[in-house]
């Protein structure tokens, strides 16, 4: 698997050297610098006879992928949210551009949406 987010000092061109250094019996995996998790990713669960521990220095990061693991429902409804908001104002400006005059409505229905979002959210 890749990494879904790009990280300064990520290891993913370093990947063949690491992975080809690597010892052939790991107890543990210990990653102090997740990142974007370009050698967690590539690593396969069966090469781990024990845990993975992971870190970084980054909070917002760590919370980031703790709401992914644990598939929080507050951070996936305002994903959605904001998807649909960007996806809505793209149709709308792509409808100003070839000239169809309605682009105000599908803004209107979306910030509606978006605010029933935010309040089942909170």
């Amino acid at each position: 698997m890749k990494p879904f987010v790009k990280w300064a000092g990520g290891k993913e061109h370093e990947l063949p050297i690491i992975i080809q250094n690597m010892p052939n019996d790991i107890n543990n995996y210990i990653e102090p610098f997740l990142g974007g998790g370009a050698l967690y990713f590539a690593i396969s669960q069966n090469e781990i006879n024990g845990k993975f521990y992971v870190n970084d220095f980054s909070k917002e990061l760590i919370q980031l992928y703790k709401e992914i693991y644990e598939q929080d429902s507050n951070f996936y409804n305002a994903l959605i949210g904001t998807c649909i908001f960007y996806f809505i104002m793209i149709i709308a400006r792509i409808k100003a551009m070839i000239g169809i005059k309605e682009p105000m409505v599908s803004s209107c229905i979306l910030w509606r949406f978006r605010i029933k979002l935010d309040q089942m959210t909170m």
